[in-house]
């Protein structure tokens, strides 16, 4: 029972400022109360309003509308998280809008900016700003292209600041259709190691929501080359 109570706050914490400090705050269910907790928090999870942590060396799949979630902890201490979406709109397109780095707000809002070194144009400085757990959070970070693999794979690593790792894979799947899936690895920022077991679920769902940006906006560029 404080297994699954435990669990269940970690979840609400999702939900909303509010609703976190709240239900937070609240003590552990009695036995009597228990079964209702639990039928509560089930019937949360049907309807998707909360994410379940992903296990260590584990991972837990979440499938959303076309997109699916992959939650897992790595074992060097860095947090991977995956997306992936299917557009309908061809891979040249898809390819090419990321090749842009400065394009990646459009569809990804908590990037507030993605700016080209004016050396090296394999280098980008990057700014995160977002706020959450009740608290506004700004990160940056320089990252280093690794080599592409055209029309298949862009990857970086960070230099510095902010420490992670990602890659974007891009697939054709038949009738002009693209699949395209972002993995990113990062180390928990000291400010949110209280919270830690919640930055992963978070983050998957933010990154699953911009891939379903991704899929609007390159939609929108498409309808405009075939306009040209």
């Amino acid at each position: 029972k404080k297994t699954q109570y435990n669990k269940n706050k970690m979840n609400a914490a999702l939900i909303s400022p509010t609703a976190r400090v709240a239900f937070l705050s609240s003590p552990p269910p009695s036995s009597s109360s228990s079964s209702s907790f639990s039928s509560s928090s089930r019937q949360f999870h049907k309807i998707g309003f909360l994410l379940p942590r992903a296990k260590r060396g584990g991972n837990c799949r979440i499938r959303s509308n076309n997109s699916i979630r992959i939650y897992a902890a790595d074992i060097d201490n860095y947090v991977k998280n995956v997306a992936s979406v299917e557009t309908q709109v061809p891979l040249k397109i898809c390819w090419q809008l990321w090749q842009d780095r400065t394009r990646i707000p459009n569809w990804m809002p908590w990037i507030a900016k993605v700016e080209y070194d004016d050396k090296d144009r394999t280098k980008t400085k990057w700014i995160l700003e977002t706020e959450q757990f009740g608290q506004k959070l700004q990160f940056s970070w320089t990252a280093k292209d690794l080599e592409p693999v055209e029309y298949e794979r862009i990857a970086w690593k960070s230099e510095d600041g902010l420490r992670n790792r990602g890659s974007v894979t891009f697939k054709e799947v038949g009738n002009n259709n693209t699949k395209i899936e972002m993995m990113i690895e990062y180390e928990v920022p000291a400010v949110l190691k209280p919270v830690g077991e919640l930055v992963s679920p978070l983050v998957g769902s933010i990154i699953g929501k911009d891939l379903e940006r991704f899929d609007e906006f390159a939609q929108k560029v498409e309808k405009q080359l075939l306009k040209k």
